[in-house]
């Protein structure tokens, strides 16, 4: 029986990242209140002190980043890319590929909104086989059930094949739910502390490259103006050859270079849980990952750490403000070819432009975000400014939408790209610091779960409007949405733990 108990003293360095706290069922774990506390834990009878725990972390000899973590995440980045490129390839492309498959624009739309759809239900068996076999393992799964997929869809490239199309991409579409959780993972087990932000971004950053190829290379393959069914079959099936061969050769890397963890912690954080788990392991708490980062104990502990996380207000209302956020980044992108078609000519080129500034725009403003908050550390600061600043271009790209300029469409869709896409990254760190030591897998894989269920209804409902009532009223929807997500993470009032316990 494992008891935590309070004390006053306060020390810096408690807790372990990739931990659950909380009350975990089987051990019988109560969290304190802060991530700074002094704790003593009675297991089996044995009193351990934080003392005790922490009494071989300031050994800086046991710490090593390996150069290795930056082929790790490389070879990651590939496979996120790869994946995340077919979630909007052929809604990128909706009007040539409704015309092939002689189906609406919703039904198109679907193998974009498949992705969202799959997560729901799937999130928490996904995350809970994530923490069992391991980051790498898990990985390594996820590349190989997109590679079949892709394949899948390569004989699908008659007019009567949609329903083998949908099965293909709902195939990749599983095999997302071991790619988003992944970035703040890697970013703890594989690098130092000062670079965990970066890497987080550059994680996230993987896959909204592939997005942007999404956007750019199906407009480029399959011209709108191509007119014989035979010449859209072929440029299809050299479209998706093209995916299966590359996802194919990205698994055969990862299955023999993609290490499960660094010969040595890279930074204190992840010595300080290393440290943690081998004691408490000693002292007969048994940790639920060998392999990978380990959390919580192996009976009961994965559905106590849930109920925490859900009965933890501030996380709860990160999880609303986030979805709500990347719900409508979600909808923009899936819904942008049926806008664009409704005021200008040759929309599938247009998309092709728009759609690429629209992710690597976000992509810069993951990536400059993270170098900011690893010199900073204003976690509040820069999550409520980039949340403003989403909703004041999604504004702006309402009224430019009406307006009929292509220059100012351009501009707006830059920065409707770098704060929207930008904040993808931050939510994944706010939620790191407010809820340390928790396993990073199981709140990312939560908040990617708030996304996917606002990503299908606002998509849905956007598309809808769209179609039936125009693009200013669905646009003036997603502003209201944006908006109260911007209520809700104005407020949040949440210590910044993981800062805390390392002294910063």
């Amino acid at each position: 029986m494992i008891e935590i108990e309070k004390n006053s003293t306060q020390l810096g360095g408690l807790g372990r990242p990739g931990a659950a706290m909380g009350t975990v069922a089987s051990t019988g774990i109560t969290q304190s209140n802060g991530a700074s506390d002094l704790v003593t834990a009675h297991i089996r009878g044995q009193e351990i002190t934080t003392n005790q725990l922490k009494a071989n972390y300031l050994d800086r000899s046991d710490i090593k980043p390996t150069r290795k973590r930056y082929l790790i995440l490389l070879l990651f980045c590939l496979h996120s890319a790869i994946n995340a490129a077919q979630w909007i390839y052929l809604s990128s492309i909706t009007s040539t590929v409704s015309k092939y498959y002689q189906v609406d624009n919703m039904a198109v739309n679907w193998t974009s909104m498949v992705y969202m759809l799959v997560y729901i239900p799937l999130v928490v068996p996904s995350t809970w086989l994530f923490e069992r076999i391991g980051m790498r393992d898990s990985i390594l799964l996820g590349s190989l059930g997109t590679t079949l997929g892709s394949f899948i869809k390569c004989f699908s490239c008659q007019p009567g094949r949609f329903g083998l199309l949908m099965s293909g991409q709902t195939l990749v579409a599983v095999s997302q739910l071991f790619v988003l959780s992944v970035p703040p993972r890697l970013a703890s087990v594989w690098f130092p502390d000062h670079q965990v932000s970066l890497a987080n971004a550059c994680g996230v950053f993987g896959n909204q490259f592939g997005i942007a190829l999404g956007f750019v290379v199906p407009p480029l393959l399959i011209d709108e103006g191509l007119g014989s069914i035979e010449q859209i079959s072929s440029s299809l099936f050299q479209l998706f050859v093209g995916i299966a061969l590359f996802s194919g050769t990205v698994s055969l890397l990862i299955m023999f270079l993609f290490d499960r963890t660094p010969s040595k912690p890279p930074g204190l954080a992840r010595l300080q849980q290393i440290k943690q788990e081998e004691a408490l392991a000693e002292a007969g708490a048994e940790p639920l990952v060998i392999d990978g980062q380990k959390s919580t104990s192996s009976h009961g502990g994965f559905g106590a750490l849930l109920w925490d996380l859900f009965t933890d207000i501030n996380f709860v209302l990160l999880m609303a403000s986030y979805g709500l956020n990347v719900g409508v980044f979600y909808a923009i992108s899936t819904v942008l070819n049926q806008m664009i078609s409704q005021q200008w000519t040759n929309a599938n080129s247009l998309v092709g432009q728009l759609g690429p500034l629209l992710v690597v725009s976000g992509m810069f403003g993951s990536v400059i975000s993270g170098l900011i908050l690893d010199r900073t550390r204003m976690y509040r600061l820069v999550n409520a400014s980039l949340y403003t600043f989403s909703l004041v271009s999604m504004v702006l790209f309402t009224a430019t939408l009406e307006w009929h300029n292509m220059v100012a469409l351009y501009l707006v869709v830059i920065l409707l790209g770098y704060f929207m896409t930008g904040y993808l990254f931050i939510g994944y760190e706010m939620s790191n610091e407010i809820t340390w030591p928790r396993p990073e897998s199981v709140t990312a894989g939560l908040l990617n779960l708030s996304a996917q269920v606002f990503g299908v209804v606002l998509t849905y409902l956007g598309s809808y409007i769209v179609d039936n009532y125009g693009n200013l009223l669905a646009n003036i929807f997603f502003v209201v949405s944006l908006s109260c997500g911007l209520f809700i993470t104005l407020m949040i009032r949440a210590q910044l733990k993981r800062q805390s316990a390392m002294g910063s």
